[in-house]
This record gives structure tokens, C-alpha cells and sequence, in this order.
């Protein structure tokens, strides 16, 4: 087995992990405070890594990064709204 093949292996292992991870998480929080919380860290963390890159950002990086970020959430928030009435198998 190759190295590119347990990467793989281990990428669909930890992806597969977090839908029991958050369906379990739905037992104790809403799906859209757990998202709040999810986007938040994960904001706060590259505002830290990229902190510094941020003075050359354009309107048109902020318009485009928007529209991504916008459909991610969607994506995310009907995922996981799902997740609350289906197991992490389906």
C-alpha cells in the first residue's frame, strides 16, 4: 500500500469521525450555535495565522471570500441540521 493510499485511508477515517462527533454534539447545543461556534475558532485561528496578509486584502478578495463563505455555511447548516434527524451513517 502506497503512502498517497493511507493518506487517503486516513483522511475518509477522520472525515467519517466527525459526523458522530457533531451528531453527538447535537445532543447538547443547537445545530447553528454549534456552527457559530465551529466558524468562529476556525476564524479566530486564521485571523491569527494571517494576520499580517490582511493589508493587501482587495474588495474583490472580501466580495468573492463572502460569496465562499456564504455557500460553505449554507452547505454546513443543512448538513448538519440533517444530521439531527438521520444517523452518521446516512
Amino acid at each position: 500500500m502506497k503512502n498517497s493510499d493511507i493518506g487517503l485511508l486516513m483522511v475518509a477515517f477522520v472525515w467519517g469521525l466527525t459526523f458522530v462527533i457533531v451528531k453527538e454534539s447535537l445532543f447538547y447545543i443547537s445545530p447553528f450555535k454549534f456552527l457559530f461556534y465551529r466558524f468562529s475558532l476556525s476564524f479566530l485561528l486564521l485571523l491569527g495565522i494571517s494576520i499580517k496578509k490582511l493589508k493587501n486584502i482587495t474588495v474583490k478578495t472580501v466580495k468573492y471570500g463572502s460569496f465562499i463563505g456564504i455557500s460553505l455555511f449554507c452547505g454546513y447548516g443543512f448538513q448538519t441540521v440533517g444530521l439531527q434527524y438521520t444517523t452518521p451513517a446516512n
